[in-house]
């Protein structure tokens, strides 16, 4: 059996059928596992500097000799990146002085540093296997971010409490936007105003405390009401919060731990992200262990001093113009960012190690190609919930590890 990469579900049932360094088929995995394994070879990225293709060890001393010289560097991404590149990402920063930064500072970092400071209560996947009658997805859709995750975890499968499972003894309710695929599927939905989430979530608490809400958030009392008692009633709830509702509170968000506070007055409560790229709980619980926080951390090279704030996020330093050099790791800033900052991006001296082509190794000064993670390259993540998953390679190749580079460069500068 294998680990898939796809998502961050790291789901541990998946078999392919290879053939040389061909994967002629592929087994239990989901449309993204499957299109992740079976055309993994397709859009390589390969050695180039300035936009010319070069050897290995003329690209990395193209790039020792940017983040040589930078006074500012960033090191972005190492969200897809395997535990021990993310360790070796913040050893390097340590030694440039660089800031670590990757996605979820803008994504679901907030709430990580929450659950890992114990100011929110979390769960395995499997305790929600096992025991939860209620689950609650607030601005998520598995369905497409994460395919297996009701199948595998949630809503479908019969549990150890759970043995007649969605039939009678599950209820999946959904709060989003739009009635996603998620929510045709747990028949479950509540549609909310965008912008609305905080509001909800006072009006849910009004309802627990037994005192009638308002219909002010777009939605019938009733509704609400009907919402908070079956939340009250739970015997083992879980919420998976989603960018739908992280979005929308993002000034707000001790409101979440709050609301996860009060459930547990009336019933058993847990919170778990849904986390992407793959290893992004990787990163924050490497980022925490090292520092106490899950991401926009700055560097000292001189003795270790770790700062830490939206001063230091990706985004801001482009806007800034702080930013004098940058190293992407397994990531595609330029796809995500906005068109303004992306333009600003060019002018700065980059490096990109990835596996595939992107429009980020496109702009970058230096691209240093690297083995794909799951299937050339083994190594461990942990797994949206925290537990953490090793694997092996399974497909022979030329190709170095993103560890392998990274220790390189460490030994370089």
């Amino acid at each position: 059996m294998l680990i898939c990469t796809g998502c961050s579900c790291l789901c541990d049932d998946i078999e392919a059928i290879v053939e040389g360094k061909e994967i002629k088929e592929m087994r239990n995995a989901c449309r993204i596992g499957a299109d992740l394994f079976l055309d993994y070879n397709m859009n390589r990225a390969s050695c180039a500097v300035d936009g010319e293709s070069v050897e290995m060890e003329n690209a990395m001393e193209s790039a020792m000799n940017i983040l040589r010289g930078a006074k500012n560097p960033f090191i972005y991404g190492l969200d897809n990146s395997t535990i021990s590149s993310q360790k070796l990402g913040v050893k390097l920063a340590k030694k440039i002085g660089a800031v670590i930064d990757s996605s979820s500072s803008y994504r679901q970092g907030v709430v990580m540093e929450k659950i890992l400071s114990s100011d929110i209560k979390t769960c395995t996947l499997d305790d929600v296997r096992n025991n939860a009658d209620v689950i609650l997805y607030w601005g998520s859709d598995p369905s497409n971010s994460h395919p297996r995750h009701m199948s595998r975890y949630t809503y479908f499968p019969r549990g150890e409490r759970r043995l007649k499972g969605w039939e009678t003894e599950r209820k999946a309710i959904t709060i989003d936007v739009r009635k996603s695929s998620s929510a045709i599927v747990g028949k479950n939905n509540v549609k909310i105003l965008p912008g609305r989430d905080a509001d909800l979530i006072e009006e849910i608490t009004v309802a627990l405390d037994g005192k009638v809400p308002s219909a002010s958030v777009g939605i019938e009392e009733k509704k609400i009401i009907e919402l908070a008692d079956r939340l009250k009633n739970a015997e083992y709830g879980i919420i998976f919060t989603g960018m739908g509702l992280i979005s929308s509170i993002d000034d707000n968000l001790s409101i979440l731990g709050d609301f996860v506070n009060k459930l547990n007055e009336f019933a058993e409560f847990y919170l778990i992200p849904m986390l992407h790229p793959v290893n992004t709980r990787g990163l924050n619980q490497t980022l925490f262990d090292e520092t106490g926080h899950t991401g926009k951390v700055k560097f000292n090279s001189s003795g270790g001093t770790v700062e830490y704030g939206a001063a230091y996020s990706f985004v801001e330093a482009l806007k800034s113009e702080d930013m004098d050099a940058a190293l992407i790791v397994g990531s595609d800033p330029l796809s995500t960012i906005p068109f303004s900052l992306s333009k600003k991006l060019i002018d700065i001296p980059t490096i990109t190690i990835d596996s595939k082509k992107t429009p980020t190794t496109e702009i970058s000064n230096v691209v240093i190609p690297s083995a794909k993670i799951g299937i050339e390259v083994g190594g461990s993540m942990l797994r949206m919930d925290g537990v953490e998953f090793s694997f092996d390679g399974i497909i022979e190749n030329e190709w170095k590890s993103e560890a392998e580079i990274l220790s390189n460069l460490i030994k370089m500068i």
